[in-house]
C-alpha cells in the first residue's frame, strides 16, 4: 500500500513539475467603460501577457471613449464576472477578452477580436 501511495505521490509531482504555472503579475488588462447617456453602455476588459499590446489598445480605446465620458484602464487582470469570455489570437498576440454588458456580450468572438485596431 505505501508503494502504491508513494507512486501516486511522485506522479503527481512529476505532473505538477510539468505544468508551467503562470503569475497573475504576468498579466496586463484593459478596463473599458462607457456609459453614454443612459443609452450606450459598455463594459469589457481585456487581457494578455504582451504587455505593449495591451498598453497601446488601451490607450487607442481611451482616445475613442474620453470624449464620450468613457474610461479605459491598464490593470494586471480582469475580473472573472463577466457575461461571456473570447479567447482568441491577434496578430499573433493570445487576447482574452471579458465582455460584461449584455449588448457586447450579444456579440461574436470574431466581431470582438475584429474591434482591436491594427
Amino acid at each position: 500500500m505505501k508503494k502504491v501511495v508513494l507512486a501516486a505521490v511522485i506522479a503527481s509531482a512529476a505532473i505538477f513539475a510539468g505544468c508551467e504555472l503562470k503569475a497573475v503579475d504576468d498579466v496586463t488588462s484593459c478596463d473599458v467603460k462607457l456609459d453614454f447617456l443612459g443609452v450606450v453602455s459598455v463594459h469589457q476588459c481585456f487581457e494578455s501577457t504582451n504587455d505593449d499590446f495591451v498598453k497601446s489598445q488601451c490607450a487607442d480605446a481611451r482616445s475613442k471613449y474620453s470624449a464620450l465620458g468613457g474610461s479605459a484602464r491598464v490593470g494586471s487582470g480582469c475580473s472573472g464576472s463577466a457575461a461571456k469570455v473570447c479567447d482568441f489570437r491577434f496578430d499573433g498576440t493570445a487576447v482574452t477578452s471579458h465582455l460584461y454588458d449584455q449588448n457586447s456580450a450579444a456579440k461574436s468572438c470574431d466581431e470582438i477580436r475584429d474591434s482591436f485596431d491594427d
